[in-house]
């Protein structure tokens, strides 16, 4: 689908980092979200087991500090959480009340072509960071009145496979948080 102009409605044309591959990319990041998410639904329904807090964390970033999801009030969600990938917020990870994090892990695909169609952020379509602020968050704070939150003591660094870590990611007015004791030899 295109818009009045030509431009692809989905495709984030204006942010000129994305390539084909990142709009699949982003497709499967979603797809395998949602399909974690329902795995947990389905363990919890077989073994009745009744989740109140949960919490979605990104498999490739290294934590440099343990990630209690309990310490957030019951009305409020982490969702902007370290200082890389605010556009506006951080799309890595998530905690906080039960339905929260199912909004946000599970109805990304049925509130996307709305955002499109609402031409609410011309231009970038399905850029993940910029849908979840406009959207998602928007959506479960109006429907189920959680809020989010910046929980400040978590710090991670994005991972590579050949065993990178982007250690910048975590300096924050001048300190890195949790780098220093981590043993990186």
């Amino acid at each position: 689908s295109k818009d009045k102009e030509g431009n692809p409605l989905f495709f984030p044309w204006k942010n000129k980092t994305w390539k084909k591959s990142s709009l699949d990319n982003v497709v499967r990041q979603w797809h395998s979200i949602q399909a974690v998410f329902e795995l947990m639904d389905e363990y919890s329904r077989t073994n009745h087991v009744n989740y109140t807090r949960v919490g979605m964390l990104r498999n490739d970033v290294m934590f440099l500090a343990p990630v209690d999801i309990l310490r957030l009030d019951n009305g409020t969600m982490d969702t902007e959480n370290t200082k890389f990938g605010r556009y506006p917020v951080c799309d890595r990870m998530i905690y906080g009340p039960y339905l929260g994090v199912k909004i946000w892990a599970t109805y990304r695909f049925q509130l996307i072509e709305e955002r499109v169609k609402s031409n609410l952020d011309p231009g970038y379509g399905m850029h993940s960071e910029r849908f979840l602020n406009d959207s998602i968050i928007p959506y479960i704070e109006e429907n189920f009145g959680y809020h989010k939150h910046i929980n400040y003591d978590i710090c991670f660094v994005r991972t590579r496979p050949d065993t990178v870590a982007l250690v910048d990611d975590c300096i924050i007015k001048g300190s890195s948080r949790g780098w220093d004791e981590i043993n990186r030899t």
